[in-house]
Parts: structure tokens; C-alpha cells; sequence
């Protein structure tokens, strides 16, 4: 998962393989789409999300 883009300001990250939304109290919504369409979603913090796309 890789950063392709971000909206001002910083609400929405666009990912390779999906976006992640920050919502209100500062968590993520992380929504994914794998290669056969299938949906699947995480709730995270900041600091996971930065750990999770750092790795």
C-alpha cells in the first residue's frame, strides 16, 4: 500500500489499492479493494496508519 495522492486538507489519502478517510476524532478509515473487487475495511489511529505504510 502506497500513498498515490492527498486532499486538502489531508481529509482523504488516495492509496494504490484503495483511500484512507480521517474522520472527526482523528481516527482513519481505511478501505481497501482487492483484485477480485472484493471490499474490506479498518478502523485506525494516525500512528498505525503511518506504521502500516511505512512497512
Amino acid at each position: 500500500m502506497t500513498i498515490i495522492a492527498t486532499s486538502a486538507p489531508a481529509n482523504t489519502i488516495e492509496l494504490t489499492d484503495g483511500h484512507a478517510e480521517r474522520m472527526d476524532d482523528g481516527v482513519f478509515v481505511v478501505i481497501q479493494r482487492d483484485h477480485l473487487g472484493a471490499v474490506s475495511d479498518v478502523v485506525m489511529t494516525r500512528v498505525d496508519l503511518e506504521r502500516l505504510l511505512a512497512a
